[in-house]
């Protein structure tokens, strides 16, 4: 899948600017809320 970004860091940095969280903990808190 092409997103665009050149590298991981990358996209984690800006979804971190825009989420104010990581995917990683993104992932963690819809897992709790949909537990």
């Amino acid at each position: 899948m092409e997103s665009g970004f050149n590298s991981v860091h990358t996209f984690i940095r800006l979804f971190k600017l825009e989420c104010g969280e990581t995917p990683a903990q993104y992932r963690e808190r819809k897992k709790r809320d949909y537990a």
